[in-house]
């Protein structure tokens, strides 16, 4: 007589996933800050210049995200317990409809770019022949990019690096400035604010040495519950990187959430960051927004 397994509940497969991702995730969190540690070694630039995503951390991510996949695929299958006549919340907004400073973006459904994801596209050949990625010192570039496409337009980091190339706007290995991505924006027909023409300033705020978020949280807040995003530059380490990126929400605890081009989450994921989990608090030094 022919004999057949038992059936396993796949609540089983799922326990058991979740701890090997969990395995998983806390290994890669030790080398994220890993990571962190040598960024606050007192680098000026943009990245390290000896950064490299490593093969074993890449292989790492692949990994994680497989788990995560297949996890995905088995919650497929299982039922999500709801009540009766409740439906999932949206958009908080106050008594009067308005959204509140928590909305989300104004497109919900856009490509946020990540950089390193671009490591063999020329961010700048040099005049010895030289280059560097879009990787390297690619930020601008790639906050643009996902700026763009949160307001519905089609275009990634490659070709808005050619954009600044084509308009002979500022672009080297050590990264592009705040003013030029203004330029671009508006090259594409969107708004930035403030106009330096109107308002006599080019930023939201303005110090070398840097704000602490309390400081500028009311500026950033002001933009984004009304429908803008802010492209900041902040300063990532005590040493120096300074970076580019996209902010699209802050709560009220002064909770940052941004896109980041660079730093944590991986590369595999699609979802914002709140710089409140970092080592190092980052910096504000300049900013300004942007809509259609």
């Amino acid at each position: 007589m022919r004999k057949y397994l038992p059936k396993v509940n796949t609540s089983v497969f799922t326990i058991i996933a979740i701890t090997i991702a969990s395995i998983s995730i806390l290994s890669f969190a030790n080398k994220v800050s890993a990571r962190e540690a040598e960024f606050d070694n007192g680098y000026e630039s943009n990245y390290p210049s000896n950064y490299n995503d490593t093969p074993s951390l890449k292989s790492e991510r692949d990994m994680l995200q497989t788990i995560l996949d297949l996890l995905d695929s088995n919650n497929d299958s299982i039922a999500t317990p709801t009540t009766n006549n409740v439906q999932p919340t949206t958009t908080p907004t106050t008594s009067n409809g308005q959204p509140t400073a928590t909305q989300t973006p104004p497109s919900t459904s856009f490509t946020a770019f990540r950089q390193c994801n671009y490591r063999n596209n020329v961010l700048k050949t040099n005049a010895d022949g030289t280059t560097c990625s879009i990787c390297r010192a690619g930020c601008g570039p790639t906050s643009v990019a996902t700026a763009l496409n949160i307001f519905g337009i089609t275009a990634d980091p490659v070709e808005v690096v050619k954009k600044y190339s084509q308009n002979n706007l500022f672009i080297s290995c050590e990264g592009t400035n705040l003013s030029d991505a203004k330029k671009i924006f508006e090259s594409y027909g969107l708004r930035t604010y403030p106009n330096l023409n109107n308002d006599q300033k080019s930023s939201l705020f303005a110090s070398e040495s840097g704000f602490r978020i309390n400081e500028v949280a009311t500026d950033i807040r002001n933009q984004v519950k009304n429908g803008w995003v802010v492209f900041a530059l902040l300063k990532m380490c005590s040493g120096g990187c300074k970076h580019f990126t996209i902010i699209t929400d802050i709560d009220s605890q002064n909770r940052v959430t941004s896109y980041d081009p660079y730093y944590e989450p991986p590369e595999s994921s699609k979802m914002p960051i709140n710089y409140s989990n970092r080592s190092f608090q980052p910096l504000y030094l300049y900013a300004f927004a942007v809509r259609r």
